[in-house]
């Protein structure tokens, strides 16, 4: 195989990244961006190494009897959806497939055990928090437009609309996008590091359609002192209404079958959404993340409520919080399900955010566990905190810092401290060793490991393998779906050897 060459190959399965995989006549994998299992396609090789290639696609010659067409008119562009052209029910058995490779390669578990795969009843308009970013349309033009980043790049990728979001955070990215316009208000541009406005998250409530928005701007850029914050939440706030109203209108119109949330007030449908909460937070580049240190409360209320079961929780700015509502209510179920918590035991909430997975597990234990709960976050800890308010639940605890180096603290404080069920959550990146050997030393019966990231879940569970635990089974819950990401629960239970 050559660079440039071009090659028809038969694609047989598909990577987390939506790079299909085939093999050249000699049996060396060839992955190629945007093909999918049962495609024949056209590719020319554009990087070759020894045992494998990379491609790039040039025409999908035979298409697999799984694609439906392009879920989306960005998807060739923005590059989040990599199976947004496929049947949904495949999408799921990929994922499933995606979740045992990973177990088995580098877990090296032996007869995975995916008990279920759990997908959603709406798929699309599911995230609950979205980011958006800005740019010039046209070089020299002012005239603003949004979207997101496409994939490994700097480039970003233009939309009208993302139907994963809800339309109150498309709205909201609209009327951002003309304000800016119509002020002559300039885009930051991550290469040349210039432009006052760089980002808008917005949050939206399933519970009742507030809407949070967090405008970013470049502090290094003292243009922003100078936004009339006033003008545009008034815009951002009339963009919302507007399209709440539409939501509404088109809800109630599904008829007594559909996801009808409108209300009905004096014969008038009541919009879904509404801004309730704005911030402005001032980026100086402290950090890789999106977010700044230092944010400034604009307008509405400082949090909004969402819900997840019969819990309660107040979302901050910061806080950490499943994106998917409906996903997140199933995942959570999973989870509850493998506890198997009686009246009294104590449960160790790891990595726990805002207290979702643990107060969830005592509302449904109808407040009769104990939660010990350890955040790095400050203010998700803070949240977590409140939401045991909230949710009167009065046997939690919460402590600010990193689970590595909180447990062990308490350990040596307490020595007696035992946890009957250990919850992970942790991040991408996995559990630090330190904390797995903490959580091992207080031996709870089980642990619970919720992952988004299967090749670093599985590399923890070879290590608390190694310290006695087998893995059980576990549950994959489709948390975003048409992308290549999916989120496991996997039930590990001491072994009695």
């Amino acid at each position: 195989m050559e660079k440039g060459e071009k090659l028809s190959i038969e694609i047989t399965d598909v990577t987390s990244a939506g790079d299909g995989l085939g093999r050249s006549i000699e049996g060396a994998a060839i992955f190629v961006h945007g093909a999918l299992p049962g495609d024949t396609v056209t590719c020319e090789l554009t990087k070759v190494k020894k045992n494998y290639a990379i491609a790039k696609l040039v025409s999908v010659d035979i298409a697999s009897e799984h694609r439906t067409g392009a879920a989306c008119p960005y998807m060739g562009r923005c590059g989040g959806c990599v199976f947004g052209g496929y049947d949904y029910e495949k999408q799921l058995e990929i994922k499933k497939k995606h979740v045992e490779d990973a177990f088995s390669r580098i877990g090296k578990i032996e007869n995975v055990n995916v008990e279920k795969v759990i997908g959603m009843e709406r798929p699309l308009r599911c995230r609950n928090k979205a980011t958006f970013t800005f740019y010039e349309k046209r070089k020299g033009s002012e005239e603003i437009g949004f979207g997101f980043y496409e994939a490994g790049s700097h480039r970003i990728a233009g939309v009208e609309d993302c139907r994963l979001q809800t339309e109150a955070a498309v709205a909201a990215a609209g009327a951002t996008a003309r304000f800016m316009t119509e002020t002559s208000v300039t885009a930051y541009d991550k290469r040349s590091r210039r432009g006052t406005v760089m980002n808008l998250v917005v949050r939206t409530s399933s519970l009742n359609g507030s809407v949070m928005a967090i405008l970013v701007v470049n502090g290094k850029d003292n243009k922003w002192q100078r936004l009339d914050l006033a003008v545009l939440a008034e815009a951002m706030d009339e963009a919302v209404y507007e399209a709440g109203m539409r939501a509404a209108e088109a809800e109630a119109g599904s008829g007594p079958s559909g996801l009808v949330q409108a209300r009905e007030s004096e014969g008038q449908l009541e919009p879904k959404y509404s801004l309730e909460s704005f911030y402005l937070n001032i980026n100086k580049g402290e950090g890789p993340g999106i977010f700044g240190k230092k944010f400034e409360f604009v307008a509405g209320t400082h949090t909004i409520v969402d819900a997840i079961g019969l819990a309660r929780f107040e979302l901050s700015p910061e806080s950490f919080y499943q994106v998917n509502g409906e996903g997140a209510e199933k995942l959570y179920d999973a989870v509850w399900g493998y506890a198997g918590l009686q009246d009294g035991q104590t449960v160790f909430d790891l990595y726990c955010g805002v207290g979702s997975i643990g107060l969830y597990l005592s509302k449904r234990a109808h407040d009769k566990i104990r939660l010990i709960g350890i955040e790095s976050n400050k203010s998700a800890c803070l949240n977590a905190n409140r939401n045991a308010v909230i949710n009167r639940v009065v046997n939690a605890l919460y402590y600010q810092g990193k689970a590595e180096e909180v447990l062990p603290d308490l350990l040596e404080k307490e020595p007696e401290l035992r946890a009957d069920v250990a919850v992970l959550d942790p991040p991408r990146a996995g559990c630090d060793q330190a904390l797995l050997e903490s959580v091992t030393s207080v031996g709870p019966d089980r642990i619970i490991y919720v992952s988004c990231d299967q090749p670093t879940a599985a590399r923890d569970m070879l290590y608390l393998s190694d310290k006695g635990y087998e893995l059980v089974e576990t549950t994959v819950v489709d948390m975003f779906p048409f992308t290549g990401r999916v989120e496991s629960v996997t039930l590990l239970r001491k072994s009695s050897e």
